[in-house]
């Protein structure tokens, strides 16, 4: 069995504990603590301790009663008998426990995901609020930021287990693939379509294993059906048909040119049977005369 601590480790304990109170904004505590265990007896140790209770609080009047009992002044006093009878070794030993108590931030633990069902996109969030206030929440969100559901689950008898952060871990994650599944399964179509009201809803029992199994099955299913198309390498396209040569350009001296365009054209010429003139007459209708062409 072990020693019960001394008087200046106690005091010691109570300087830490109020630093502690300090940083999580209980000033009023810090500095009643401080007060009590520097009036138990009046030396540099208890000196020490109220001068730290008076520099957080300058004016503080259980600071000042404390001063008064340390120089035997007497006086109305109780105020800081109620603090003695509060802040004790046991309320000393307690807030020594709660101040080594893991603690951990919502940002380290949350959760956020856009998930699509219903031909929409869903955001789900979800968040602890600490040892504090222990509880979950998870909260489904649409259209860019209306709330359609929320749940919530408090895990205050987990806060004494020595593994709260896995648990809460685990919790969380487990609360969060619920309210997926839940999505999916149109438990809250009613609640899109503006037929149902949403709100916050309190949780006791866990979340449902069996339905979180299911969806993490078929997530892995899923994820197998499109590993082989995902991973196969794309079919190679039909190589494209090469362009058409272009024709030859054959350059011919500039005295030769008009040479060979007149026999290009000679070439290319159509065959004349026939030609036609039109002699229009001064006194009756035009006359045409039809001779053969000349024979080439």
């Amino acid at each position: 069995m072990s020693a019960a601590p001394s008087l200046t480790q106690q005091r010691e304990t109570a300087a830490r504990v109020a630093a502690w109170l300090v940083d999580k904004g209980r000033p009023d505590e810090a500095v009643s603590l401080l007060a009590v265990w520097a009036a138990t007896v009046n030396d540099s140790e208890g000196q020490h301790l109220l001068a730290e209770a008076l520099r957080i609080d300058p004016g503080a009047k259980i600071a000042q009663m404390a001063f008064e009992r340390m120089e035997g002044v007497a006086g109305d006093h109780a105020v800081l008998e109620q603090a003695i009878q509060h802040f004790g070794a046991p309320e000393l030993a307690r807030l020594e426990g709660e101040m080594k108590r893991p603690s951990f931030r919502r940002a380290q633990m949350g959760f956020n995901n856009n998930i699509k069902a219903k031909d929409q996109v869903f955001h789900v969030q979800t968040e602890d609020s600490g040892l504090d206030q222990p509880h979950i929440i998870t909260h489904l969100f649409a259209d860019g930021g209306r709330v359609i559901k929320s749940h919530k689950r408090s895990y205050a008898e987990a806060v004494a287990r020595p593994d709260v952060a896995e648990f809460v871990r685990g919790l969380m994650k487990s609360q969060h693939l619920e309210m997926v599944l839940l999505l999916r399964e149109g438990r809250f179509d009613n609640v899109i379509a503006g037929r149902e009201m949403g709100g916050l809803q309190m949780l006791t029992e866990p979340p449902n294993v069996d339905n979180i199994k299911k969806l993490a099955s078929q997530k892995k299913q899923r994820a197998e059906a499109g590993s082989p198309a995902s991973s196969a390498a794309p079919p190679m396209a039909a190589p494209a048909a090469a362009p058409a040569a272009p024709a030859p350009v054959i350059v011919q001296p500039a005295a030769a040119a008009p040479a060979a365009a007149a026999a290009a054209a000679a070439k290319t010429a159509p065959k004349v049977h026939f030609t036609i003139h039109v002699l229009r007459s001064l006194t009756g209708a035009p006359s045409v005369t039809i001779r053969p062409a000349p024979r080439c």
